[in-house]
């Protein structure tokens, strides 16, 4: 293939915390009314043990008055101002997120406007957590096409900004529904963006694999407002905000994971002992070590975890992880770094980057 760079690499994290208790409280108050004062109490303590499994504590979100459009644009500019390049010399902008509040024109348009890009190709992508890493792999083909010469990606999420979507997400009838809004619990706020190009010295991307599968469609689901879809596990056609297998879903993640990874690698040539750090997608230490211990890598190469404090930033995750690696000098010039994500459908990527 030929030679993509990551000219630059942003984040922005917003300061507020929301705690296990906090989260917990509403979907407590949204269900006081249809569950029972011992079935809430079974609901709180259950989610807490699971919270704490994972190692969640907290949860970010936007305080004074920041917002969505606000941290994509904040990125955005990051990356140009690291790479020291303008907006007029970015040919292609790819916008993501699970939570993008825009619906017209194209966040990507907005993003644009903002950073003083005034034309090129702007358009926005959905691939569950996997929005970045199909982001990338898009703006990789038309920088090896030769129609681009540089390309931003920007993946955005806040989640409260659609609280209201959200709330209804956290309605049950039965008591037997919690865990599938579970994934609520976790979801937090942020933002990263990565600046590509064909010209570069550092953080080369080597491989990009990626993989997807159809017949776990409906593990995890997310509709705003509801919408009429085909029968789910869940035995529901219309729903509305957070639907997620609970019990199932981590364990198709990790398993999914596992024999993506080892593909991947086999089919770029190369040998996992040669990878000096691991980024993957964040839900929870526990679930990222059970990862590597069966690919056989030592936990100590996946130094990072961003989901205790912040939480699952979804599409946001890989860049967040990159920005922070550099920052904190976990990655530096010559580190062999495999980056690994997915989203719900299920949808696997992997990248291999000599940063």
């Amino acid at each position: 293939m030929t030679d993509i760079y990551i000219q630059a690499v942003s984040h922005y994290v917003p300061s507020g915390r929301m705690t296990n208790e906090q989260v917990m409280k509403m979907l407590e108050d949204e269900n006081r009314f249809v569950l029972s004062d011992e079935e809430l109490k079974f609901v709180y303590y259950g989610n807490k043990r699971k919270l704490e499994f994972l190692g969640g504590s907290t949860r970010s979100f936007c305080t004074d008055g920041e917002g969505y459009v606000d941290m994509a644009v904040n990125v955005a500019k990051g990356a140009l101002e690291k790479a020291g390049i303008k907006a007029s010399e970015i040919d292609c902008l790819i916008a993501t997120g699970i939570s993008n509040p825009i619906r017209e024109p194209s966040l990507s348009i907005i993003i644009a406007h903002e950073i003083g890009m005034e034309n090129g190709i702007f358009f926005d992508i959905t691939d569950a957590c996997n929005g970045f890493m199909q982001s990338v792999r898009t703006a990789c083909l038309y920088l090896k096409s030769g129609i681009c010469r540089n390309a931003l990606v920007v993946a955005c999420e806040s989640p409260l900004e659609v609280k209201e979507s959200l709330k209804a997400g956290f309605e049950v009838e039965h008591i037997s529904q919690i865990d599938n809004r579970f994934s609520n619990l976790m979801i937090g706020t942020g933002a990263g963006a990565v600046l590509l190009g064909c010209e570069g010295d550092r953080r080369r991307l080597v491989n990009l694999d990626e993989k997807m599968e159809s017949k776990d469609w409906d593990a995890s689901i997310i509709t705003f407002p509801d919408v009429k879809i085909p029968e789910t596990r869940y035995g529901k056609t219309r729903l509305r905000g957070f639907w997620t297998d609970a019990r199932n879903i981590s364990s198709i993640w990790r398993r999914g994971t596992v024999k993506f990874i080892q593909e991947s690698v086999e089919k770029w040539n190369i040998h996992l002992d040669d990878i000096d750090i691991f980024l993957l997608h964040q839900l929870g230490d526990n679930i990222t070590f059970s990862i590597l211990k069966q690919i056989g890598v030592d936990k100590t190469k996946a130094p990072l975890n961003t989901f205790n404090e912040y939480g699952n930033l979804a599409s946001a995750n890989i860049p967040v992880l990159m920005s922070i690696a550099e920052e904190k000098g976990i990655v530096k010039e010559g580190t062999s770094v495999l980056l690994a994500s997915g989203g719900g459908g299920f949808s696997y990527s992997a990248a291999h980057l000599i940063w």
